[in-house]
């Protein structure tokens, strides 16, 4: 099984999140809400690979029209020594974390995962992101 790492920088509200450092990197993007006393809830797992973060993330349009606290993590996606970053992998890791989380706001990938065998560990400001996601 294959491992790589996820590094979670954030949360940043959106229009916070489009001036941050980390907006400028590629990789996988979560959009979580708070709503009331209810606990934080990924909303949207994405990824960016040809674009960086700060060209994708106004594409969600329905982001404004969301109630609650809405805020934004990255993570660049960290492979295993000897492997190298790819969009298939990339593809991978956001499909894995769409199956997994269910994300509401994500219509495709959440009924089977068909990527590599996959363990994706997460750290740093992953918020409600479990800390080990494996296919």
């Amino acid at each position: 099984m294959e491992q790589v790492k996820l590094l979670w920088q954030g949360p940043y509200q959106v229009d916070q999140a489009l001036k941050s450092a980390a907006s400028e990197g590629w990789g996988v993007y979560a959009i979580c809400r708070k709503w009331g006393v209810a606990p934080e809830k990924v909303l949207y797992i994405g990824r960016a690979y040809w674009q960086n973060f700060r060209i994708r993330l106004p594409q969600h349009s329905w982001i404004a029209e969301t109630w609650g606290t809405v805020r934004v993590r990255f993570a660049e996606i960290e492979p295993e020594p000897g492997r190298i970053a790819s969009r298939k992998r990339t593809d991978d890791v956001e499909a894995l974390l769409i199956y997994s989380l269910q994300p509401a706001r994500n219509t495709h990938g959440k009924n089977t995962y068909r990527g590599r065998e996959l363990l994706i560990i997460n750290s740093g400001r992953r918020g409600p992101i479990p800390q080990r996601v494996a296919s």
